[in-house]
């Protein structure tokens, strides 16, 4: 039986990649402080009671196989405050520290966990950051005899339509050989392949769409590219996106992506756990209909409504059962959460603050087969076909 801890745990998508998987497995012990995220765990798990909380006040760890820690990012993220790690600093990220000392008590009662994972934010590995993430993977070593292997996985490349680059670091103790991270497959997948048709109140107010877009255009037609063109780099830090109508940020340069429109047909942008405007979900196209009006803004009977080349394009946020599914959750799950009748608010913190569960079976998956010794055929599980690749001779 393979024995796994989730710190951090969020909603237990660890635990969840192992299920889905077909390991059997089991859950030592988990912690997490977010009510939220407590109830929706112990909804999925049928009650389970081994939450431990606070990570500050866990003076000791059950034995395990695995331990997950991907503590909080946001110290990380360029979205937030940027305050690091370091030790003794009072960040959320510098929670880490806390896996340290916890890992030396593993030490002291010499049962060193095989694997530990990590998921963060790509900031964790790029400019000032790195240092920190390099210094801690030589801690690890140094101090445990973990070996660290990096990579950045991009959910997108995992069968589920939102653009989400993530750094996973899985450690090894005493390694006989490297671990390499699995290869994913980029698909044509869109939001329209996970739509939910329960969606009306996502959608917005004519008022809530005028403050979204670029107040200095007069008309929507300056600025909204059509369903079948190629959007142009509408500003210095607007992407390219094949199909995006109009991706836009307001005068102050404010790159959010509560202040840019994608269309349905395109990939979700990355979920967020918090952030103002509607940056948790971003705005999207839905229910396009043909109209005779001239572009505009207008109201459609209560719904916010942009009109350009003779078609009315309605805005709205995405549903939380949309967000869980590009999550990598399945529905019959999904209905289980949804029962707990949380806020919005609450369904969309948990999503962003969760991990890609395809993007985990697949790590997972290659875990086991590397150095378990196991055949897990995680690529059937995560896209449904089982992979062939041809040879070469």
């Amino acid at each position: 039986m393979f024995k796994i801890c989730e710190l951090f745990s969020g909603i237990g998508s660890q635990s969840e990649a192992l299920r889905r998987l077909g390991v059997p497995f089991e859950v030592v012990a988990w912690a997490d402080i977010d009510k939220r995220a407590v109830q929706i765990y112990q909804k999925i798990n049928d009650g389970c009671d081994k939450n431990l909380g606070d990570i500050t006040k866990i003076e000791s760890l059950p034995q395990c196989d695995l331990l997950t820690y991907s503590s909080p990012c946001q110290d990380f993220s360029v979205c937030g405050e940027r305050k690091g790690a370091t030790q003794g600093s009072g960040t959320q990220s510098s929670l880490i520290w806390e896996v340290h000392r916890l890992l030396e008590d593993y030490q002291r009662r010499g049962c060193l966990p095989k694997y530990l994972l990590l998921e963060n934010v790509t900031g964790l590995v790029q400019g000032e950051f790195k240092v920190f993430f390099d210094a801690w993977r030589r801690l690890l070593e140094d101090d445990f005899g973990y070996v660290t292997y990096a990579s950045v996985l991009n959910a997108e490349e995992f069968n589920v339509p939102q653009s989400r680059n993530r750094v996973f670091a899985l450690s090894v103790l005493k390694p006989v050989k490297s671990f390499t991270f699995p290869i994913g497959e980029p698909l044509k997948l869109t939001l329209e392949d996970i739509r939910d048709d329960d969606c009306v109140k996502q959608y917005i107010t004519k008022t809530q769409v005028k403050s979204a877009l670029l107040s200095k255009y007069s008309t929507a037609q300056d600025f909204i590219k059509t369903l079948d063109e190629k959007c142009a780099c509408l500003t210095a830090h607007a992407s390219q996106q094949a199909y995006c109508i109009a991706e836009m940020v307001q005068n102050s340069g404010e790159n959010s992506q509560g202040y840019r429109v994608r269309s349905m047909k395109d990939v979700a942008f990355t979920l967020t756990s918090t952030g103002g405007g509607f940056s948790r979900t971003g705005l999207y196209f839905d229910d396009v209909q043909p109209t005779k009006l001239q572009g505009e803004i207008i109201d459609d009977n209560g719904r916010g409504a942009i009109v350009v080349g003779g078609y009315k394009y309605h805005v709205r946020k995405l549903t939380p059962r949309e967000c869980y599914r590009i999550m990598g959750w399945k529905d019959k799950t999904i209905d289980k959460i949804l029962e707990l009748n949380l806020s919005d608010t609450s369904h969309y913190f948990v999503c962003g603050n969760s991990i890609v569960v395809n993007c985990l079976i697949a790590i997972f998956g290659e875990l086991l087969n590397q150095f378990e010794g196991g055949s897990y055929d995680w690529f059937k599980e995560v896209f449904g076909y089982s992979k062939v690749r041809r040879k070469l001779f």
